[in-house]
């Protein structure tokens, strides 16, 4: 604990700062890790790999299998469709909305890496500061445009 006087002759303050919920410190810490994660693979698929638990029906137990080059997923964060690039984040059954206005697709005519790198970040800083906490838990109807 900091005395108030060597917070005096810092001319600094304390302050309360209101708790979160566990749960949605773990959701924002498994989302942030997931953007981190796909972007690690995005940037270079030929490294990007990780192990696996599956079940060997021959043996009748699990075991740990190496997968390289893939995605783990079946939702690609960042996708090129139709000539364009398409941001959507799954996340438990639903695409979380990434706009105020509950757009849950962004779409990038022309993008470079960098756009897409800045885009994820924002997204990541969303999360981080709390603005999409409503979504991660639980399921609330999206804003009305």
């Amino acid at each position: 604990m900091i005395s108030p006087k060597t917070l005096a002759g810092f001319n600094a303050k304390g302050r309360r700062v209101a708790s979160v919920a566990r749960s949605i410190v773990e959701a924002r810490g498994q989302l942030i890790a997931r953007i981190d994660e796909f972007w690690r693979y995005y940037c270079d698929p030929a490294n990007y790999s990780y192990m696996q638990r599956q079940f060997d029906a021959s043996s009748g137990k699990e075991i740990d299998v190496y997968c390289a080059a893939q995605w783990r997923d079946q939702d690609y964060i960042v996708q090129s469709r139709e000539g364009a690039i398409v941001v959507s984040l799954f996340w438990e059954g639903r695409y979380l909305p990434l706009t105020k206005r509950g757009d849950q697709e962004i779409i990038i005519p022309v993008a470079t890496r960098h756009d897409i790198e800045q885009i994820l970040a924002e997204i990541k800083h969303s999360i981080k500061t709390g603005a999409m906490d409503a979504y991660l838990v639980n399921k609330p109807s999206l804003p009305s445009t």
